[in-house]
């Protein structure tokens, strides 16, 4: 989940404005923030306009009152997209760093515009079946993001580390929902049945089971990251702390003690400069 921030358009700003995009992370979605300062420069525009993206459209459902205003929003975002890539992106704030990240960095048209289609979830009320939809829809919002994230790094199309960097972000992102259950029910967001009491504001009676079974899969998902990348290049630490704050909500949730919203925390920085240095997660 990205971020518990309103949509905009960036109206007023310049076309390539990073302190425009850096500066929405940084009120909106703070923990993705809090990495990317453990990127060099260029790396951490480029992030800083990947992720901004990214909370823009996370932000869309939450923005509007009925789905069609959002569906409508979701389309401007697949035409400047589709527009970015035919060489006319229209004049807006995100986009303009979007297209210096897509030419620094060869990210694909299809990556973005699946992260752009998976948001479309978002704008369906009706509740996720079970732990597998809400995982299935965690890592089609993530694992694109992750993997694009690697490339912001300049580190290539290298298969394994684009591999884990889409298990990490997908296993970040479901603590994510999970511990905003309360907030999503209250902005109108689907939430997983069975989670939240009837009024939805708080865990029910199945939530103990729930909480075992989503850190049961958080667990397995960041062990197929760790397979695939034992200990990351510096270089690319930056997408891989992500799953050193996924790690902390695994033992929180297992243990049923309460879970701040990912979105709304700042985030332990001295922890996230630790696993840099050691390039542990």
């Amino acid at each position: 989940m990205a971020g518990q921030g309103k949509s905009d358009e960036g109206a007023g700003e310049k076309a390539t404005d990073p302190v425009y995009c850096l500066g929405r992370l940084r009120r909106h979605d703070r923990q993705r923030y809090n990495t990317i300062l453990f990127a060099g420069p260029p790396e951490r525009r480029r992030l800083g306009a990947l992720y901004a993206f990214n909370l823009e459209i996370a932000t869309i459902a939450e923005a509007v009152s009925e789905p069609l205003p959002g569906a409508v929003r979701l389309q401007w975002w697949r035409h400047a997209v589709e527009g970015l890539f035919a060489g006319q992106p229209p004049r807006q704030a995100v986009v303009g760093e979007l297209g210096m990240a897509v030419r620094d960095c060869a990210l694909e048209q299809e990556a973005l515009l699946a992260m752009i289609e998976a948001r479309e979830r978002d704008l369906d009320s009706r509740p996720f079946a079970d732990v597998g939809a809400l995982e299935d829809y965690a890592r089609q919002t993530a694992a694109p993001l992750g993997q694009l994230a690697f490339q912001c790094l300049q580190a290539g199309r290298h298969d394994d580390g684009a591999g884990a960097a889409a298990e990490a972000a997908t296993a970040y992102a479901l603590a994510g929902v999970l511990s905003a259950m309360p907030w999503r029910a209250a902005h109108g967001l689907p939430v997983l049945a069975g989670y939240l009491t009837a009024d939805g504001k708080g865990p029910g009676g199945r939530s103990e089971i729930i909480r075992q079974k989503v850190a049961r899969r958080l667990g397995l998902g960041l062990a197929k990251a760790r397979d695939l990348v034992p200990r990351p290049a510096r270089r690319w630490m930056p997408v891989f702390l992500l799953a050193g704050l996924a790690q902390r909500r695994i033992k929180a949730l297992a243990t049923g003690q309460p879970v701040a919203p990912v979105v709304s925390s700042a985030g332990p920085l001295a922890g996230l400069a630790w696993d840099w240095l050691w390039r542990r997660y």
